[in-house]
């Protein structure tokens, strides 16, 4: 009776319920929660803890309930749960512990439902406010909608209905985040299945039961709780929410039943599962997990039958949101906060209002740098204070802070953090001495411990242990105990760490080299980047002490300018490095600074060192205003990109490639200013070419990709053009969709572009990007090339690789080389050299007899007057960056190279005496850690760390005789000695913990995984190089022989782990972990001992829980993927398996002890050498006769090669390997080959064998090859002939292999190559073969057309093979069995097979290749005595053409590099033809030689102008330091014949400096054949005979010529050039790169560009091709004096550079008076299109020493005009003595820039004359 009186009390209470609660009554709930770690996918082993508590709780009426917590328990679990993480635990395996929680009362306050406030007494933790924070989130049900903000899926409660869906933003313990409510009825019939979600369903009354479903949208928040660091690179991910990327999953789903209804209702149950899923290593496919599971459960409804005890001293703790702690306070208070404001509910009323105050960061824009400082992007209450620099930054949520019941470990009595890392750094002295001990005792990871524990410390600490630790020995355990704290000091990353480095810097612990890398790294690793911690950097940077070493300084301003750039001026990077949902926004004060302090102080910086002549510290600084990457610093450059300023225009160039973090930061005003300066055509072309690759990066829209297309048609510099062509054709091809747009804008443009193909001598972009879906891997490469008129080697390289794993951002690497002129850089290195100051010295001995030859190129040069542009001086720079284990800018010039000598010198000194070195670096290359607090608030923790090492230490010894440097030269060293010990160990490890953290028991519960990679080598070596006999010799052998030592080690483990927090050790080192194993039937293992044959045993092991990778899988990973990404995908393994594969040297079963390597090469230039029958015999059974000792085999082979071969070249190359032990066995291969200009012949010739002294056990081994080919020569200005020529040539080639090479498998090979009747048709049906038909009618055979056929004539097309066999082994047999099933499987859609048709010849196999006519597709017939197989049509790749279209002159590496270069000539060639030329860049002009000299070719370099050197000297010194001379002249006979002659002079040190003169005259004869040249050759006066069978000598074949078979006469110069020449015509084709950009006459400037091919010897360019012609004709008469008289009145144009106005006030941020004074400069200098200007003068005083310069802008007239009236006016001077700052000046006056002197002092007045007008000639 009285129990169901009772229950209808109950039910009574329930109806009358207050959202849920009815005063006067108690609820017990049972509290159930778990929170586990595992790697799910891998194994079902968790590692966590169980949490049980009953929750009393009992309503006050007014909204407000007490409540309490008693039987509170936890036990920890480590275990398999084979269901997955929601497997029950009997009570029985749990150990449950008392959990000191506290039981005293606290109060909710609530409102609707909602939590307002929570009541605490001031005794509670600050942990434990959090974890009852965590039940309280339980009870928290907004039923009604009451704080709803809008949304178009709101349908709130209707009165009567208890049907809903709507969003509120809700705080619980995990933050205040976007929460979706599902409110439906639960049908009851659910129940039956799932009854404890209704505890008591007879509290339904006349109500239903409700289900309650919240979902928390992580993405969108307004107090987002959570430590993250290292997410820099990933802008498009907002830390800490519902994923980033690919690699992070977070969810939280609550789940409430109550019953009754919306107002009026019982919580029956609440559960709320917290789900983290994440990839342990970024690439992992298999997943790593937290849950958090937290479940309430209605157990007993009654009246109240007593009142909890009244709370004493409440604490406030307002929200719900987890509230972090003080770690090192000795408060342990929970943290206080205020009741949340009925306002404060609503201030995110619409989805409108939080996307504008949500913590995304906005898109790259264009706005202004004031834009880009706006407010902080969040600064509540709850975030912690701002860390003091020299204190520890009191970071939440990690283990190390929050261990010790919500403080840091160090707060424990049994830890003494200063004694631990003490105990750590010498731990790792000792370990690192034996590496087998690394892996053991986790080195690696005792170093991320260490790291971790300097985070906890303060200075004072920091520099106790800096005290203790800190040693001066240079080697050793000490010494690398040092090293090893020094590394981890500047990993940690904080202000204590910074203060600690700067002690360092000035006591002078760390210094130069050293502390450059220290800053380096701490730049990178900074974490909490405070305003103090900022100026402190600021202010070490700009320290004296640190700016006296040059190294470390420029190091540290280029580290703070990046960290200045991460942290203030780009936003996403800074929100997403830095923890600022802990300490809020780092960005404060960042406008300031950057925009009042450092950007002045570097733009000083900048123009202090311009105004210097500091090339070094010029690069320096603009790299820095670039890495700062606000678009302030455009205002800095703008002076000097607009011409107001002069600096060298590689300076320049470096301004524009330090815009890449601008445009990565402010795409939009770098887009606008690249822009302006890629389309000023006046600039120079390789600023022009920077800013386009720039461009690029931009994603500059189509219209802009069109117009830039479109002009490929039409400017003039091809180096632009081919970077425009380039870099939009790579964006074509661009994969992944963040490249979609750029490349469907370059798709747009690309049809647009010029049709013309540049070679790679020019500028190029490549971009490529490359997905592989399986691993979400994506990767894209960027490689620029700058190319430059000089050479066909770059100026300049970039090369840059980043990847995205499972949408995580890294920088791999970035390597950039840079120098403003690759020629300058060879001629600096060169004048350092004896080799130079001998030639030099022979240059000055014939310089003057030299001017006196009226033929030679000085007397050439004087008489035209030739004036050069003087090249700038050297300058150049090294950028490499990898990580944070290289961060290095290296600037040079021509001052650096100059020391050269001196230090080499230094380093000889020291190598001669023997020296030790000892380097040992620690990196941590990627941190990344992501923390918040799951549902049960218990910390979520996620670490990444790649730990890496380096060490080498030894010692070496090295001498030169005579020595490399002595003075202030270079020398060739006749013979290098050295020897070495080195011990060099490289070992990585990557680190990955997801786990999270129980404060309250000091203990974390990790699942991890390691991947260990480790490589050691100990090694001695002596090494001798015989630098004159082309000799080396090496020794090498183990450092300990017979000791066994491990030289690889790799492995990769999961596991899961315990770790008591107070136990400083490596996790794994630790008692509580388990490592995840599979069955050991699904086990791999493999152990073998391989080398014992050679007497080198190698022990190789290997274990694995996965299927090991065979060969088709790595097959198809490179079929499928390109190189890059199939390094990465086997790199990157997808699975989380243990691994372990070691490979260790054997030594006690090692016979051998050292080993011996031996080279050699030799070559020499037979001019004869007798008959074939009296050389030595080349017959491969003779090869085993060859003498034992390497010169003797070399020059026996060398004769072999050359036999019966007249004037032949002759290269040998001779190698062998010994294995010096109980077994000796020795390797020797010998190579040779001989060809010749003249003869037909030529041999190749290979030897390969293997002896033993135990032929038992290590059988003999002999492989033979002997080639011999007859190719005839061919013509070379004929299209005619050389299409009727018969360039058939054939290939006798003879193979053994054995042990004996009398008795060997043998392979005979017959070949024979021609050119077929089709193709001579084709290529009479050619376009081009028409045009050279016309271009012959008009006498005129070897202009482009013909030149192209001509060449084209001789490609042979038919291809027949013929193989015998003898004695072949079954295992060649079957080789060549698998080598055909191969081809049947490539070929397989173009194969027919014909088993009836035969070739019926035993051992023998037919071949033929029959070529399609223009070489696009091939078929080949294979005929054996078994079948007949045709593979038919199979394409022939455009770059495979090259290697099968067979010429008889051009061997395949000409061929290839005639395609690189894009030449169809397969050389770079001039002709000068009946009536027209053609220049070496493809430029015909008409021509009217007449019978006078006239310059075809003259070598004419350029050099940078020595500093003691004054202008007017400049062209003597360009004449006396150049040392090779080379000159062809031409002109018309008398006869009237259209005959030419030519002359040759050539003067270089290989001609002892004595001048050759060649002259060239057409032959009486006719009808020319090859005994009937067409031309006589003298040489100094001496007629020589021309045959087709020998070459003439000169020099010792330096100077060669001889007659081809149609009777034209070839002359080749060795490495420069050759000249064919037929009496009627010349064709000039060089061989040397030597002459790009210096080459003046008729053949042009052979710079890439035809707009410049009309130089004039006065260095200005004409339109008239006669009147150009005529300026470099040596005599006048006739008709070319009247051109030559005309050419000095036409009008002649300077190829000056044009500045433009490129930098808008919007892009520099300028003011409106800056802006109108720029405008005003502008205008002034624009409005001059006349001759005169104002410009600033000099005058030289006192033989030069002394420099006046006028104090203000005068009259002069332009390069080009005269003055047509003169005046007399005064001008001051302000004069100086002559210096490199003053030199610089006067260099920049000269190219006609203005340096400015009006505030200088006048040192005198002068009157002088000015011009009043001026008018071109």
């Amino acid at each position: 009776m009285w129990s169901q009186l009772l229950l209808c009390c109950l039910v009574g209470f329930a109806a009358a319920s207050d959202y849920g609660w009815k005063s006067n009554t108690e609820y017990l709930y049972k509290v159930q929660g778990r929170t586990l770690t595992g790697l799910p996918d891998v194994a079902n082993q968790y590692a966590g803890i169980v949490m049980s508590a009953n929750l009393i709780v009992r309503p006050q009426g007014d909204g407000k309930l007490v409540a309490k917590i008693s039987d509170a328990k936890y036990a920890q679990v480590h275990t398999q749960l084979p269901q997955g993480w929601r497997s029950e635990i009997p009570e029985s395996k749990l150990n449950f512990q008392q959990l000191q929680l506290s039981d005293k009362p606290f109060e909710i306050v609530m409102k609707n439902g909602v939590v307002r406030d929570v009541i605490v007494s001031k005794e509670v933790h600050n942990w434990e406010a959090n974890l009852l924070k965590s039940i309280i989130s339980q009870i928290q049900l907004d039923t009604q909608g009451q704080h709803a903000i809008k949304s178009h899926i709101n349908q709130l409660p209707q009165e009567g209905s208890n049907n809903a869906v709507f969003k509120t933003m809700e705080d619980t313990v995990t933050g205040k985040y976007e929460t979706l409510y599902d409110i439906t009825p639960l049908p009851e019939y659910i129940l039956q299945s799932q009854p404890w979600l209704v505890p008591m369903p007879q509290m339904k009354g006349d109500g239903e039961f409700i289900e309650i479903v919240k979902s928390k949208n992580f993405s969108r928040g307004e107090e987002r709780v959570g430590y993250h660091f290292g997410l820099g690179a990933n802008g498009k991910w907002e830390p800490n929410t519902n994923h980033m990327g690919e690699f992070f999953l977070r969810s939280s789903l609550s789940r409430a039943v109550i019953s009754g209804n919306l107002k009026r209702y019982t919580i029956q149950s609440a559960v709320t599962t917290n789900k983290i899923i994440l990839s342990p290593s970024l690439n992992s496919e298999q997943k790593g997990m937290v849950v958090s599971h937290l479940n309430l459960t209605l157990t007993h409804v009654q009246p109240a039958s007593s009142q909890f005890q009244k709370i004493q001293e409440p604490q406030q703790l307002g929200s719900l949101v987890y509230r972090y702690g003080s770690p090192f306070s000795s408060n342990h208070e929970a943290r206080p906060g205020q009741q949340r404001q009925e306002q404060e509910e609503y201030d995110f009323s619409s989805e409108e209002m939080q996307h504008q105050k949500r913590h995304y960061r906005h898109r790259r824009s264009a706005n202004s740098a004031e834009q880009e400082f706006d407010s902080p992007e969040f600064e509540d209450s709850w975030t912690q204070e701002e860390p003091k620099l020299s204190s520890a930054p009191e970071t939440p949520l990690l283990p190390m802070h929050i261990g010790n019941k919500g403080k840091s470990i160090k707060s424990a009595q049994n830890v003494n953090i200063v004694e631990a890392a003490e105990k750590l750094a010498q731990q790792i002295g000792q370990e690192i001495q034996r590496p087998e001990k690394i892996q053991k005792e986790q080195t690696l990871s005792k170093f991320i411990l260490l790291t971790n524990l300097l985070r906890l410390m303060n200075e004072k600490e920091m520099q106790e242990v800096s005290r203790q630790i800190y040693n001066k020995e240079s080697k050793g355990p000490k010494a690398d105990a040092w090293k090893s704290f020094r590394d981890a000091v500047a990993t940690c990353g904080t202000g204590p760490a910074l203060l600690t480095i700067k002690e360092w810097i000035k006591t002078k612990k760390i210094e130069q080299q050293e502390a450059a890398e220290v800053i380096a790294v701490l730049a990178k690793s900074a974490r909490h980047p405070t305003p103090e911690y900022m100026r402190t950097f600021y202010a070490l940077v700009t320290d004296e002490d640190v700016k006296s070493q040059q190294v470390l300084a420029e190091t540290a301003i280029l580290s703070f300018s990046k960290l200045v750039c991460r942290v203030y001026n780009d936003k996403e990077v800074s929100h997403n490095q830095y923890p600022v949902h802990t300490f809020g926004s780092f960005r404060k004060e960042g406008k300031q600074f950057v925009v009042q302090e450092f950007i002045p102080y570097l733009k000083q910086k900048l123009n202090q060192a311009v105004e210097k002549a500091d090339s070094r510290k010029v690069l320096v600084n603009i790299r820095a205003l670039g890495y700062v990457a606000h678009p302030k610093i455009l205002a800095a450059f703008e002076p000097y990109l607009e011409g107001e300023k002069q600096v060298s225009q590689f300076q320049r160039f470096n301004m524009i490639l330090s815009l890449r973090k601008l445009v990565d930061v402010h795409p939009k005003i770098a887009r606008s200013v690249l822009y302006k300066i890629y389309q000023n055509a006046g600039e120079e072309p390789v600023v022009r070419v920077a800013a386009v690759f720039l461009l690029m990066r931009t994603c500059p829209p189509a219209s802009m990709l069109q117009r830039m297309a479109q002009y490929t048609n039409i400017d003039t510099s091809n180096q632009v053009n081919a970077a425009v062509k380039s870099a939009i054709e790579s964006a074509t091809k661009l994969e992944g969709e963040q490249y979609a747009q750029l490349k469907e804008n370059s798709e747009a443009a690309q049809p647009l572009l010029t049709k013309e193909n540049f070679g790679i001598q020019y500028s190029r972009n490549f971009l490529r990007s490359f997905v592989n879906r399986e691993m979400n891997l994506f990767y894209k490469q960027n490689i620029q090339i700058y190319g430059n008129e000089e050479s066909s080697l770059p100026n300049g390289i970039k090369s840059m690789l980043r990847s995205e794993l499972n949408g995580f951002n890294t920088e791999i690497f970035d390597i950039e080389a840079m120098v403003s002129s690759i020629d300058e850089l060879t001629n600096v290195l060169k004048q350092q050299t004896e080799i130079h100051q001998h030639e030099q010295k022979q240059q000055k001995q014939n310089y003057k007899q030299a001017q006196q030859n009226q033929w030679s190129s000085e007397h050439i040069a004087r008489l035209l007057n030739i004036q050069t542009e003087e090249r700038e001086q050297l300058e150049g720079n090294f950028l490499f960056e990898f990580g944070v284990i290289a961060n290095r800018f290296m600037a040079f010039d021509n001052r650096t190279v100059e020391l050269l000598p001196s230090v080499i010198r230094d380093i000889e000194q020291h190598l001669r005496d023997g020296k030790d070195y000892h380097l040992c670096k620690f990196y941590d290359t990627k941190q990344v850690t992501i923390s918040f607090p799951t549902e049960m608030s218990l910390p979520f923790v996620y670490t990444l760390h790649t730990p890496t090492l380096f060490h080498v230490k030894g010692q070496i010894r090295a001498s030169a005789e005579p020595q490399i440097s002595s003075g202030d030269k270079i020398h060739k060293p006749h013979t290098i000695n050295g020897e070495t010990e080195l011990h060099a160990l490289f070992s990585t490890k990557v680190q990955t913990k997801i786990g999270f953290v129980a404060p309250f028991e000091h203990h974390s519960y990790v699942s991890g995984f390691d991947r260990n990679i480790q490589v050691n080598i100990p090694l001695k070596a002596q090494i001798e190089v015989d630098i004159k006999n082309k000799q080396m010799n090496a020794q090498l052998q183990p450092v300990e022989p017979e000791k066994n030592t491990q030289v690889f080690h790799y492995s990769t483990y999961p596991y899961t782990a315990k770790k008591d927090l107070l136990k400083v050790q490596p996790i794994v080192k630790s008692q509580n972990v388990h490592v995840i194993r599979a069955p050991e039937s699904e086990q791999t293992r493999f152990q073998s001992v391989v080398g014992k044959k050679i007497g080198m045993a190698f022990r190789v092991g290997y274990t694995s829980d996965q299927q090991f990778m065979d060969t088709k899988w790595l097959l198809e990973q490179l079929r499928r993927q390109d190189r890059v990404t199939a390094l990465m995908a086997i790199y990157n393994d997808e699975t989380i398996q243990y691994k372990k594969m070691e490979i260790e040297y054997a030594g006690a079963e090692s016979t051998v002890r050292k080993v011996q390597f031996r080279m050699g090469y030799e070559s020499r230039y037979e001019s004869e050498h007798g008959n074939e029958s009296n050389g030595p015999s080349a017959e491969i059974s003779q090869f085993s006769q060859l003498p034992n000792e390497s010169k003797a085999r070399k020059q026996q082979f060398a004769k072999m090669a050359a036999a019966g071969i007249q004037s032949a070249n002759v290269r040998v190359v001779d190698a062998s390997i010994e294995f010096d032990g109980q077994n000796k066995i020795e390797y020797t291969a010998t190579a040779a080959i001989a060809s010749s200009p003249v003869d037909q012949k030529a041999r190749a010739l290979c030897y390969i064998r293997k002896q033993s002294a135990n032929p038992q056990e290590n059988r003999p081994f002999q492989f033979a090859v002997s080639a011999k080919a007859q190719v005839p020569n061919t013509n070379g200005l004929d299209f005619a002939h050389a299409l009727k020529f018969d360039p058939t040539s054939t290939v006798q080639i003879e193979v053994a292999a054995g042990e004996d090479l009398k008795s060997a498998s043998k392979v005979h090979v017959q070949a024979k190559l021609r050119k077929s009747e089709s193709r001579k048709q084709y290529l009479q049906s050619l376009q081009r073969a028409h045009e050279c038909r016309r271009e012959m009618e008009e006498g005129n055979h070897q202009l482009p057309a013909c030149a192209n056929m001509t060449a084209e004539a001789n490609l042979m097309d038919r291809v027949q093979v013929q193989l015998q066999f003898e004695h072949v082994s079954s295992e060649a047999a079957e080789c060549s069995r698998r080598a055909y099933d191969y081809l049947r499987y490539l070929g397989f859609y173009n194969l027919r097979e014909n088993l009836h048709k035969q070739s019926g010849k035993q051992n023998e196999i037919e071949m033929e290749a029959r070529f399609e006519p223009n070489f696009e597709s091939v078929n080949v017939t294979i005929k054996s005595e078994h079948m007949e197989s045709k593979f038919e049509q199979i394409r022939v790749n455009h770059w495979a053409k090259q290697v099968v279209a067979v010429h008889p002159v051009f061997p395949m590496t000409n061929r290839v590099m005639g395609k690189l270069l894009q030449l169809d000539t397969y050389r770079p060639i001039c002709v000068v033809d009946k009536t027209a030329a053609n220049t070496f860049d493809n430029k015909t002009y008409p021509i009217d030689l007449g019978h006078a000299w006239t310059v075809m070719f003259q070598y004419v370099p350029t050099f940078a102008r020595q500093q003691q050197n004054q202008p007017q000297r400049y062209q003597q010194q360009q004449e006396e330091q150049q040392t090779e001379q080379y000159v062809v002249l031409v002109r018309d006979t008398k006869s009237g014949q259209a005959e030419k002659e030519v002359r040759m002079t050539i003067r270089t040190p290989e001609t002892q400096g004595q001048l050759i003169d060649l002259e060239i005259k057409p032959s009486e004869n006719k009808d020319c054949s090859k005994s009937n040249p067409c031309a006589k050759v003298q040489v100094n006066g001496k007629q020589y005979e021309i045959s087709d069978a020998k070459s003439t000598d000169i020099q010792g074949g330096f100077i060669k010529f001889f007659a081809l078979p149609s009777g034209e006469i070839k002359v080749t110069v060795r490495d420069s050039f050759y000249i064919i020449y037929d009496g009627k015509r010349v064709k000039l084709a060089v061989v040397s790169d030597k002459f790009r950009g210096s080459v003046r006459g008729l053949c042009g400037t052979f710079t890439g560009e035809q707009s410049d091919d009309f130089l004039t010897p006065k260095n200005c360019i004409l339109r008239n091709p006669r009147e150009f012609a005529a300026t470099y004709a040596i005599e006048e008469q006739g008709h070319v004096q009247q051109y030559k008289s005309r050419a000095q009145k036409a009008e002649c144009f300077y190829k000056d550079n044009v500045y433009a106005n490129v930098i808008s006030d919007f892009d520099a941020g300028r003011n409106h008076q800056q802006y109108t004074q720029k405008q005003n400069y502008l205008g002034q200098r624009n409005s001059d299109n006349s001759c005169s200007k104002q410009q600033t003068s000099y005058m030289l005083e006192n033989n030069g020493e002394t420099i006046c310069f006028t104090t203000h802008k005068i009259p002069v007239c332009k390069s080009s005009c005269n003055a047509n009236e003169l005046i007399t006016k005064s001008v001051k001077y302000h004069c100086v003595p002559k210096t490199n700052i003053s030199e610089l000046w006067r260099n920049q006056i000269n190219k006609g820039a203005s340096p400015d002197f009006s505030s200088k002092t006048v040192t005198k007045t002068v009157e002088m004359k000015v011009p009043a007008s001026c008018s071109r000639y």
